[in-house]
């Protein structure tokens, strides 16, 4: 189950990469017709399967986390490149040249990577956080240019080399929570939807007096790239407060939000949600995540937290 914005467009970005050459790395048998041919010749040619990655710290508390997606069925190969820090996440996804040993991307003004991975012959067990069967690598290193430089300044890193890492990637593969909704739980779920790129979120609490889950994300797509911001966090019940029919809630959330948010039912549906609440994304102050163009929903739900 994918949940979270920020994670879906992970795996999609991954589907025809990261998921194959999991399979392939743990010498599994998937399906010849769905292995990319550079990941299928190195399963022939390499006696360890290259990383395809690699994880490098940041300034301000970020990592940055790197992979080359190599062309598959049609689509051009991509980097992905993804700066985490705690429960924040920007997602860059652009052009890139991927070979087996090499990744090779402009990322205009946020930077550039070009890097070559030098092989060490000995083999990386590299288990998921959700336990399985773990994946063998090989132990080298990327040398080259890896040049990043986050909008407005929230993080940077600059290096020349950095260890082969999938660690991340992996971990995306894990199973995320669950969530249901019904007319019969007792908590509630608001969502903001967005037809088009921009921000949209959901809050979810499973009772009037539990603490409210947020997930926000952002997308754009600037000089070639296609970005996306997600952020998850939890505040106290007093952030999201509604009626037991359902018919009205108000968002009060802390940083790095700002202002307020209001749903009526009653309203017309585009003037069913309004206020001037705005959030500070890594890389982009001040989202809006009211307006015209956002359209709400109000249900009974629950999330799976482990305690509820």
């Amino acid at each position: 189950m994918c949940m979270g914005v920020g994670n879906c467009r992970l795996l999609a970005v991954l589907t025809c990469g990261m998921v194959l050459l999991v399979a392939i790395s743990s010498r599994a048998d998937p399906a010849p017709a769905l292995i990319p041919p550079v990941f299928r010749t190195a399963g022939l040619t390499q006696s360890l399967p290259v990383p395809g990655g690699f994880r490098l710290k940041a300034s301000n508390g970020y990592s940055l986390n790197v992979l080359g997606v190599p062309a598959h069925h049609g689509r051009p190969p991509v980097i992905a490149v993804v700066a985490t820090r705690k429960h924040q996440e920007v997602l860059y996804s652009a052009p890139a040249t991927v070979t087996e040993m090499s990744i090779q991307a402009s990322l205009g003004e946020l930077g550039e990577i070009s890097v070559t991975f030098h092989p060490s012959g000995k083999p990386e067990n590299v288990r998921p956080k959700c336990g399985g069967k773990p994946v063998v690598i090989d132990s080298g290193y990327y040398e080259g240019m890896i040049d990043f430089h986050g909008e407005e300044g929230y993080t940077d890193v600059e290096a020349t080399s950095a260890p082969g890492d999938i660690h991340f990637w992996l971990d995306i593969l894990c199973p995320g929570i669950g969530g249901g909704h019904g007319a019969f739980l007792p908590g509630a779920e608001l969502q903001v939807r967005n037809p088009g790129l921009g921000p949209e979120f959901s809050v979810i609490k499973n009772r009037p007096d539990a603490p409210a889950r947020f997930e926000v994300s952002d997308s754009e797509y600037r000089g070639g790239i296609s970005i996306g911001r997600s952020a998850t966090m939890l505040v106290p019940a007093g952030t999201f407060s509604y009626d037991r029919r359902l018919q009205t809630a108000t968002l009060r959330p802390p940083a790095p939000f700002a202002g307020i948010g209001h749903f009526d039912r009653e309203e017309k549906v585009s003037k069913r949600w309004s206020g001037d609440l705005s959030i500070d994304m890594p890389g982009r102050a001040d989202v809006p995540l009211t307006g015209s163009g956002l359209r709400a929903s109000l249900v009974h739900a629950e999330w799976d937290n482990g305690t509820k």
